[in-house]
């Protein structure tokens, strides 16, 4: 068990003293303080700024775009090129139809709730 602090140490009773210190406050020049520059409110111009930037890159993606639609005709292959599948690969009508009864074909409890 501990002891109660003593009044000295007591939080509130240091707080009270401190709240109850005359403060020493520093002249204020008021006459100083008005004749320097006042903030003003500026105009919203900050807008504008970014329109040279947002120009620049659409101008850049109508000649990329421009460009590739361009160039697309002559990467076309001229012969087709054929891919081997194996016949493991390829599903038969049968195998098909199974496959898609498994997946749509609903259950008895599905039946009942349609």
């Amino acid at each position: 068990m501990t002891a109660p602090f003593p009044p000295e140490t007591d939080l509130d009773t240091l707080l009270g003293q401190w709240a109850a210190a005359p403060v020493a406050g520093a002249p204020v020049d008021v006459a100083a303080i008005l004749v320097l520059p006042q903030e003003r409110e500026t105009p919203l111009r900050a807008v504008a700024a970014w329109r040279p930037a947002l120009m620049a890159a659409s101008l850049a993606l109508v000649v990329a775009v421009g460009g590739w639609l361009g160039l697309a005709d002559r990467f076309v292959p001229t012969t087709p090129i054929e891919v081997a599948a194996s016949p493991s690969a390829e599903a038969g009508a049968g195998e098909a139809d199974a496959a898609f009864a498994l997946v749509f074909t609903p259950t008895a409890a599905e039946e009942d709730l349609i």
